[in-house]
């Protein structure tokens, strides 16, 4: 971090001094030329006055303000060209400095993250390992053991299929489109999220019209809407209050997700979509997390077609709006 503020540091002090530079330079030789036109044009007057006309390659006033223009005029020019040049080569040589201060910085989040998502479980279900193998224990506390290992496996295998998930995504992504309505997507995933997250209160509010299917991507659907919750649980208050709602305008899927807990600064509402982004340090950080999941999201909507954006809840917390094209089929089924 120190040295990334270094970098940026240097790159501005001699931005700064090659503006200046040029300018102070392009003054020099506006005030030189000026100077050489007054002289000469002096001289052209001591010329008519005492009427000496043996040296008559000594330009006319007229001609000595014609040429003085027309110097002022390619001055002005080679200066702008110059400067306009010089603050092109500056805007694409900061573009490739930021460029590559981005991709250290994720290259170090996701080292630190990653390290830590894939060490955390492993040593606790190292532990497990150990408190079996070294102890008796009593029914009662090899399940609630077991439990806790089985939880650090998926929370392990969350993170790998992120990996794997964010590597496709990357190359080329393939749409599973399926015929569904958006209830029957949800509900099963709120019936494992009140197994997973007891505390968290999570309701579906659907306005779609449940008597026709929809053709959509809904593996994408279940993606998405998995890491939103994971980010809005994760984020929000001890007990979060999670609204899930769903409409249809014109042709496509609305779906939105709004959490109470502290919501998403403006200035960091673009940036959460970047791969292995994560606000603040990533050395002091306390919560779980990869990096990965908003990525995820922006990637699968991009491929669909769609769009996502944030907006503040009120009193508290965030709303994740995104919609997908989508095409009609009539359930005749029901």
């Amino acid at each position: 971090m120190q040295r990334d503020r270094s970098l940026r540091w240097i790159a501005f002090f001699t931005i700064l001094y090659i503006l200046l530079a040029l300018s102070w330079w392009s003054v020099l030789l506006y005030n030189k030329d000026t100077k050489i036109y007054e002289q000469q044009k002096e001289l052209r007057s001591i010329y008519d006055r005492y009427a000496i006309t043996e040296l008559e390659h000594i330009p006319s006033l007229k001609e000595l303000e014609q040429s003085h223009r027309r110097k002022r005029q390619m001055i002005l020019g080679e200066s702008l060209f110059i400067l306009l040049s010089v603050m092109i080569s500056i805007w694409l040589m900061m573009k490739g400095l930021i460029e590559e201060l981005r991709i250290n910085r994720q290259r170090r989040n996701f080292l630190l993250s990653i390290t830590h998502e894939l060490k955390t479980p492993l040593a606790a279900m190292r532990l497990v390992l150990e408190t079996f193998f070294k102890r008796d224990l009593e029914r009662a506390q090899q399940q609630k053991l077991m439990q806790n290992g089985l939880k650090e496996a998926d929370r392990l295998g969350e993170t790998i299929d992120n990996l794997l998930l964010t590597a496709r995504l990357e190359q080329r992504y393939e749409k599973s489109l399926e015929s569904n309505t958006l209830s029957q997507v949800v509900n099963p995933i709120l019936i494992a999220y009140k197994t997973r997250c007891p505390d968290a209160s999570i309701v579906l509010h659907d306005q779609s019209n449940p008597l026709q299917n929809v053709i959509l991507d809904w593996r994408g659907v279940e993606i998405i809407l998995t890491n939103l919750l994971d980010n809005a649980i994760k984020y929000g208050k001890q007990k979060p209050n999670i609204i899930i709602e769903g409409s249809v305008t014109s042709n496509r899927m609305n779906i939105s997700v709004s959490d109470d807990g502290n919501g998403i600064a403006a200035d960091e509402r673009d940036r959460v979509f970047e791969m292995f982004y994560r606000g603040g340090d990533e050395e002091r950080r306390s919560r779980k997390g990869s990096g990965l999941g908003l990525y995820i999201v922006k990637e699968i909507i991009r491929h669909n077609g769609g769009k996502i954006h944030i907006k503040d809840n009120h009193p508290s917390g965030c709303i994740f709006t995104f919609y997908l094209p989508m095409v009609y089929e009539q359930n005749t089924n029901r």
